[in-house]
């Protein structure tokens, strides 16, 4: 369901059979599992330091390990429902903090090397997929009623809510240096949308 480059000779998958699984990128060769999930893995962050990773599940939570040792550090369980997405926020000095989107309509703010959940908003749609401006400034959010919405993390408030797309809005990408997003959705529908630096 998700994969991720560690290094240049590793990447990390999350897999349905709710593990998580360590490989070598040129055989495919797997070198670690990473048991702690009851159910599917769906997504994952590396965390700045290279050696943190969280990832989400169906199980409703995220987990924090350190894959040095291959251990669960922590878990994270407040949310209610399935975890569709997380993402790590750019940009920062001191704690790492990151974002997680879940089927019971909140985005979720935490500080995973610690374990603590720091705060929340709540949305009217399920969001799907979760990312950063690249300033860190902003989360963007697209949800399944076809709108993206640009989420405040300190005020913990929707700034912009943006009818993008007609259905759901499934996965969305942030330009690496321009702040532009593009959203994917249903029936293959594509929208480019250029977010305003000062709003």
């Amino acid at each position: 369901m998700s994969v991720q480059w560690l290094n240049d000779l590793s990447v990390v998958s999350g897999i349905l059979d709710h593990h998580v699984i360590m490989s070598n990128a040129n055989s495919g060769k797997k070198v670690r599992t990473l048991n702690g999930h009851s159910r599917g893995v769906v997504s994952l962050c590396l965390m700045s330091d290279q050696n943190t990773l969280v990832s989400t599940s169906i199980d409703q939570s995220l987990r924090v390990w350190d894959l040095e040792t291959g251990k669960m550090a922590r878990s994270m369980s407040i949310h209610t429902m399935r975890v569709h997405d997380v993402a790590v926020r750019p940009g920062v000095t001191g704690l790492p903090m990151v974002a997680s989107a879940s089927d019971d309509r909140t985005v979720r703010l935490w500080q995973p090397t610690i374990g603590r959940m720091i705060r929340f908003v709540n949305l009217p749609s399920k969001p799907l997929d979760v990312e950063w401006l690249i300033d860190g400034s902003m989360i963007v959010v697209a949800c399944a009623d076809g709108h993206v919405r640009l989420i405040h993390p300190e005020k913990v408030e929707v700034t912009q809510d943006i009818p993008a797309l007609d259905g759901w809005a499934y996965s969305i990408a942030v330009h690496p240096t321009d702040g532009r997003i593009v959203v994917g959705g249903v029936a293959a529908g594509l929208r480019q949308i250029r977010i305003q630096a000062d709003q």
